[in-house]
């Protein structure tokens, strides 16, 4: 027969939602460093940033940690496709789920982006509510529309010219529009009403 103790006293405690980043975005590339951004949830500060090569496994490639939302890779292959993931530090050990991949690729050292005026990529109307118009694009380019959560909306390739967009079925709100290909590497914001 198997005796046992009265209960111990009772101890209160609760647990720490740690939410996730949202709007990774990448911009000012070099051949050897970009900056990235993220929207933090309310009242973080502290961050752990992980990239490596396209493809990697988050948590496998160089992690660093960060105050402040946002942070400049440097050290990076020129004409390389990057992943990167931010990850919110809540308390000491305890750490938020990644967040969705910000893909991109640096420049190359042998022309093509370097050569490019980003400024010559234009999108109209802007605000949109049906379509909305890339122009300016040379070369093959990928463009991918992203919400401010980070979430994928959409991904076109376009050859040396024009895209037209139909963005009717999209929520209102900020989007980013990336364009990223042989000789250009742009982000455009994009507000749907």
């Amino acid at each position: 027969m198997q005796s046992t103790s009265a209960w111990s006293n009772a101890i209160r405690f609760n647990t720490l939602e740690c939410d996730a980043p949202t709007g990774v975005i990448v911009g000012d590339f070099t051949t050897t460093s970009a900056k990235i951004t993220w929207t933090a949830p309310e009242g973080a500060t502290r961050f752990i940033v992980n990239y490596g090569v396209s493809g990697h496994t988050q948590g496998t490639g160089t992690s660093d940690t960060v105050n402040g939302a946002s942070y400049t890779l440097t050290g990076l292959e020129a004409d390389r496709a990057y992943d990167v993931y931010v990850q919110t530090i809540c308390a000491d050990g305890v750490v938020s789920d990644w967040s969705t991949a910000a893909e991109f690729t640096t420049q190359s050292e042998h022309g093509g982006i370097d050569d490019v005026n980003a400024a010559n990529v234009n999108l109209y109307p802007n605000p949109a509510s049906s379509t909305v118009t890339l122009t300016g694009i040379e070369g093959v380019a990928m463009i991918t529309v992203v919400d401010m959560n980070g979430h994928e909306n959409g991904k076109w390739t376009v050859n040396d010219g024009t895209l037209t967009i139909d963005v009717s079925q999209m929520s209102q709100g900020a989007y980013f529009v990336r364009i990223v290909g042989e000789q250009v590497n742009a982000i455009r914001k994009l507000i749907i009403r």
